[in-house]
């Protein structure tokens, strides 16, 4: 027998192809496919099971006959990933925004009902820990956590009187400073650098602001008249170079200096910057919104020179997250979850009805997405090759509402992910972390 393997991946061809039982030996608590081909033509797929007395043997049984004029032979294995409601939690005043995790497991969230904002803590087993005001504001994103200072970070915005401001507290809930005005309405998330500067934009006023850790105004950077910072925000590099997306009469991508000098943009084809991850290279993958037509992946290089695009999904795409071997995982309105392979090439697709989040990849390799489908609103979880291996449902659902939240992972396995209409939900997951 000859073969090979690496990770979770094994590649094997029988000696004897009359034989009708073939044997991979992989960990307990695993699951396997295994896939036939002719000419590239998927022809027979088998699930594994455990063989009870070895407890790491896997027995394959193949049915359809003659084997011997497969071209090769291919065999997936991946960890058992429940996708299990542990618990959850209805806030006070109803919907839950986006969450973020402190080095204990502790959850963060923010949530607005009849025009006033909250910050709000659980601890790791959905119990409530505080909950503070943040004003009379409609629009709440974050939050974002400064683990090395102990800060958590929201923004708050009216659309109705052009308002918006900054806000710091620390892990008990104290304000940390008065909230920084950021002279108009503030839509995204708040972005953290590496020196703890924080990002954000001011939509009214076609701003961005970076903000000091003291509160104190590092500098501003404006953009042209109807351009606007887009929902995504910003994505900070590792040397503290700053990628901001732009939405409106623009749909641009423009680099930063620490100082706030811009060194380039490059502009898309779309409507919108629908998000920025940055690659361990320094590359940017950017996801795009339109108004029509297709919505395009972009992987552009730190000195602004295009490498790639690619996708030409059917509506915008949203993410993008990165795996750990470099693939891109984006959802989209088009309702299917894209794999791209870091030179651009497609890897899979799935399609699950109507996407409203981004994807996030766990450190072992899985993939999560949110979506909207035709039994309801779902949760699914996939492997690095595409098999959907668990769903789960989403109770209470998104509520009509075509903003929703990508989930996070903690390193103690759970998943959490907050719906707008309703609760704040946590799974049991086999990922003990993200990968990026």
């Amino acid at each position: 027998t000859y073969g090979t393997s690496a990770g979770n991946e094994y590649y094997e061809e029988p000696q004897d192809k009359d034989n009708n039982w073939h044997r991979f030996t992989i960990s307990v608590g695993t699951d396997l496919k295994v896939r036939f081909y002719r000419d590239d033509e998927l022809m027979y797929e088998s699930a594994g099971t455990i063989d009870p007395q070895t407890q790491n043997l896997v027995r394959i049984r193949l049915d359809t006959g003659d084997f011997s004029h497969f071209d090769n032979i291919e065999a997936h294995s991946y960890p058992y990933t429940p996708l299990v409601n542990v618990w959850n939690y209805t806030p006070p005043a109803g919907g839950s925004r986006g969450t973020a995790l402190d080095a204990l497991g502790n959850i963060y969230s923010a949530e607005e009902v009849n025009g006033t904002s909250y910050l709000y803590k659980l601890n790791p087993t959905g119990g409530l820990e505080w909950r503070v005001s943040l004003g009379s504001y409609n629009n709440a994103k974050g939050p974002s956590i400064d683990l090395d200072r102990g800060v958590v970070y929201t923004t708050v915005g009216n659309g109705f009187n052009n308002t918006g401001r900054l806000n710091a507290h620390d892990l008990d809930g104290n304000e940390v400073w008065p909230p920084y005005d950021v002279g108009g309405v503030a839509f995204n998330t708040p972005a953290i650098g590496p020196d703890g500067t924080v990002y954000v934009g001011d939509y009214s006023n076609n701003k961005v602001y970076a903000v000091n850790s003291d509160r104190s105004t590092k500098w501003s950077y404006s953009l042209p008249a109807n351009v606007y910072m887009a929902l995504v925000g910003v994505s900070i590099s590792s040397n503290g170079k700053i990628a901001l997306g732009t939405a409106g009469a623009a749909a641009e991508v423009r680099y930063l200096n620490t100082d706030g000098t811009e060194i380039w943009s490059y502009a898309l084809g779309g409507s919108g910057v629908a998000g920025i991850a940055l690659a361990d290279n320094g590359d940017l993958i950017v996801c795009e919104q339109v108004s029509s037509g297709s919505a395009k992946l972009y992987r552009i290089d730190s000195n602004g020179n295009l490498v790639w695009s690619g996708i030409n999904a059917g509506d915008d795409l949203y993410g993008p997250a990165l795996a750990a071997d470099g693939t891109i995982y984006t959802g989209s309105f088009d309702g299917k979850i894209y794999a791209t392979n870091p030179n651009g090439s497609p890897k899979w697709e799935y399609n699950t009805g109507l996407l409203l989040g981004a994807p996030v990849a766990g450190i072992d390799g899985n993939v999560y997405v949110a979506s909207r489908s035709g039994s309801g609103d779902q949760l699914y979880a996939f492997s690095a090759h595409g098999d959907l291996i668990n769903q789960a449902a989403l109770v209470g659902g998104y509520g009509g509402t075509w903003e929703v939240n990508s989930p996070t992972i903690g390193s103690d396995g759970r998943l959490y992910i907050g719906l707008r209409s309703n609760q704040l939900q946590a799974f049991e997951v086999s990922s003990r972390g993200l990968a990026n």
